[in-house]
């Protein structure tokens, strides 16, 4: 049995907290706990997927790990953490691999294991909320049972590694002006019986309870045009979801047998982005996806057409820029249990 994956507990967050806030209401527990079990539920479906994701398709590899990182506290993919993937037989063998940043572990799965590593990550169950009161942050441990196996690569040995634990995710929140706030997962341990400072929680249950999941997502009619010329910059803007909710949107060819879909880059939800078609966008029909990862649902626009440039004095080249974010051709992303929320823009 292999220990589960930690991050070392030494994760300082910079955010502004609400002096002695220990106390919160029923309404302020139930979204925090229901947050929680959502950043956990974004990190491991995607490593699950990058997982078994062949180490040339670098695209697909570095988008889900991007995703990935929108689940954590604070720079996820710096984080360092303990390497469960190296077999007890190798233990002492393997130089500088004990606690890499979690980038460094992610692209390491790849290297040790190809595609042969599975994991799955079931039956998630949240504790109560506790309070931290050296950090002044609410928290929450999600445990959550892990299964895996794959045959580990070292020079010329091959090593089965089977894994059969729980782990636990501790996930911090704070309040501001009253509000709950999620910060994202700031540690990953073994699983522990450990008991921690549980919250007051005050107040009954007929308080208004905060949304759990934010109105369904919808792009705003006003900045969906029936044409969109290239090198121009626009911005499109869409109502709906959470600001810890993470969410990316897609440039959907009408035609897809003969141009992919173009992927950009996962975001925290701001309800807007600015993009500029270039030449790289075909003329042509196109939608907008815009999926809501954490809740796993997505709306969609109406048609529109890219059109051949206007002379601008400046050309931009490159392909279609989406404020300054990193644009990604993957044909299958994985996820195909999204479901549609919205009907399409008229």
């Amino acid at each position: 049995m292999q220990r589960a994956l930690t991050i070392l507990p030494v994760l300082l967050l910079y955010m502004q907290f609400e002096v002695g806030a220990q106390e919160i209401t029923v309404a302020q527990s139930q979204y925090i706990l229901a947050r929680a079990k959502s950043k956990v539920k974004t990190y491991t479906e995607y490593l699950e997927l990058l997982a078994k994701t062949n180490a040339s398709d670098i695209e697909t590899r570095e988008f889900y790990k991007q995703t990935m990182y929108l689940s954590f506290a604070k720079e996820g993919g710096k984080t360092r953490v303990y390497n469960d993937l190296i077999p007890h037989l190798l233990a002492g063998r393997v130089p500088g691999e004990e606690n890499p940043q979690l980038e460094t572990y992610l692209n390491k799965i790849a290297e040790y294991y190809g595609d042969s590593l599975l994991l799955t990550f079931r039956n998630p169950e949240a504790s109560d909320v506790y309070y931290a009161a050296n950090e002044n942050w609410y928290f929450v441990k999600i445990t959550v049972d892990r299964k895996g196996s794959g045959i580990f690569r070292f020079g010329n040995e091959r090593i089965g590694n089977d894994i059969d634990d729980q782990t636990d995710f501790y996930v911090n929140a704070y309040l501001v002006g009253g509000q709950p706030k999620i910060g994202g997962i700031y540690s990953i341990q073994p699983h522990t019986s450990k008991e921690f400072t549980k919250a007051k929680i005050v107040g009954g249950g007929d308080q208004q309870t905060p949304l759990l999941i934010g109105q369904p997502l919808k792009f705003q009619a006003g900045t969906i045009f029936k044409k969109f010329k290239r090198n121009r910059e626009y911005v499109v803007k869409w109502d709906g979801g959470l600001a810890d909710d993470i969410v990316r949107l897609e440039l959907v060819p009408k035609d897809t047998s003969k141009h992919k879909t173009k992927v950009f880059a996962p975001m925290l939800n701001s309800n807007s982005l600015s993009f500029v078609p270039t030449k790289a966008e075909k003329v042509g029909d196109y939608k907008f996806r815009l999926h809501n990862v954490s809740t796993g649902r997505y709306t969609q626009s109406g048609e529109f057409m890219i059109a051949r440039k206007v002379p601008l004095g400046v050309s931009v080249g490159g392909g279609l820029l989406v404020g300054g974010a990193i644009a990604y051709y993957i044909s299958t992303l994985g996820d195909g249990e999204d479901e549609i929320e919205d009907p399409f823009e008229p």
